[in-house]
């Protein structure tokens, strides 16, 4: 009984010293058969070389050349680990991009072995004072999170990981998956979806008309855009230009703010940025864009109004991706057709797309809109048909 006491102990300790440290890690407990970990006899604990006793961490450059995929990874999933330090190894990620693309996707391609590698639980251990997600149960909760990504967008897991580590910033993996679970399983309202519009950056102003369960019917007012034609393939090319027009690759060398949303119209052969509002009444004041760069200015958003400011609007989640899309047009002409208020104004009409947030948001944070001109129906008088 007085051995089993002192086990006790030894565990409520253990569990009181990684509630005060910044980083998770893993010990071998052999002479602890009770204790049970993932695999074998292993205990949740901190690394005593680590704690901050107090001090506020700063920021410091990192060379992720010789920093070992475990420690980074150890580093970026505890919810205990100072935002300055995680803020340094995804600032060295950029930087490592940067240098050298195929050293920043075999650094991606080697964290990804490491994830790989763990059993999916949720907690490795049950039997603790203090249930804590171990570091291979947070290997886990990345694990299902890519998987999860890489179902909704057929991307590379290398990249579905890039953007997980962005969002690792300022909680742990274990909070990160529990929030990806809550914000997918929410209704699609569209108050969510405006809770997913970034903060501080300008949208087309609008009146919502009429609402219905999943769309509604806005006016908009008149708005500037910038844009390019591209193939549905040239999407990076497309961006990059009218990103470089944004942020001073015009000829006045003029910085603008960034906007919200990224309209792809003409079935993907067009993407647009909204200006900032000081431009919208008139589009003359704002810079030229340099020449053979693909970019122009266009009143009425770039066609987006060019039949009429009132627009059906659909919103969904997750990853905008070609048969998602496809399948949200149909349904919004779908809605339309069905209802008794409005109708499409052309029903051959492809339903422009709008994006609202930055390639690294992950699925469960993004809103996505299609939209279509419509006009209220003509009632017919009764007895009028007959006659």
């Amino acid at each position: 009984a007085g051995q089993a006491m002192q086990h006790q102990a030894l565990l409520a300790s253990l569990a009181l010293m990684c509630l005060a440290s910044p980083v998770d890690a893993f010990l071998p407990l052999s002479a602890l058969p009770h204790v049970r970990g993932m695999q074998g006899t292993r205990a949740t604990t901190c690394q005593p070389k680590l704690r901050m006793s107090g001090k506020v961490e700063e920021q410091v450059k990192v060379d992720l050349a010789s920093y070992g995929k475990e420690e980074f990874l150890r580093q970026m999933t505890s919810s205990r680990t100072p935002a300055p330090t995680k803020k340094s190894l995804i600032e060295a990620l950029r930087r490592m991009r940067e240098s050298s693309e195929d050293q920043y996707m075999t650094f991606l391609k080697e964290l990804l072995v490491e994830i790989d590698g763990v059993q999916d639980v949720k907690f490795a251990m049950t039997r603790w004072p203090i249930p804590l997600p171990s570091y291979r149960t947070k290997l886990g909760c990345l694990n299902r999170m890519i998987t999860k990504m890489n179902e909704e967008s057929q991307s590379t897991r290398e990249r579905s990981l890039a953007v997980i580590l962005r969002q690792l910033m300022d909680k742990g993996a274990w909070f990160l998956e529990l929030e990806a679970i809550e914000r997918s399983g929410k209704e699609a309202t569209m108050e969510e979806m405006l809770s997913r519009t970034p903060e501080g950056l300008e949208t087309p102003a609008y009146d919502v008309l009429a609402s219905r369960s999943s769309w509604e019917v806005r006016q908009y007012e008149e708005f500037t855009v910038c844009s390019t034609n591209m193939s549905p393939a040239e999407g990076f090319r497309g961006f990059n230009a009218l990103a470089n027009y944004i942020f001073g690759g015009n000829q006045e060398s003029k910085k603008m703010a960034m906007t919200t949303p990224v309209i792809n119209s003409q079935n993907g052969g067009k993407m647009s940025f909204v200006m900032p509002s000081s431009f919208w009444k008139d589009t003359t004041q704002a810079p030229k864009p340099n020449p053979d760069s693909g970019v122009v200015l266009e009143a009425q958003g770039g066609g987006f109004m060019k039949d009429s400011p009132m627009m059906a609007v659909m919103w969904f989640g997750g990853i905008a991706n070609k048969d998602k899309v496809e399948k949200m047009r149909a349904a919004l002409k779908e809605k339309v057709k069905q209802d008794g208020e409005w109708e499409l104004l052309d029903e051959n009409e492809t339903p422009v797309l709008m994006q609202y947030n930055d390639p690294f948001q992950p699925p469960w944070k993004r809103r996505n809109e299609v939209a279509a001109a419509v006009r209220r129906k003509v009632k017919v008088p009764e007895g009028a048909a007959a006659a």
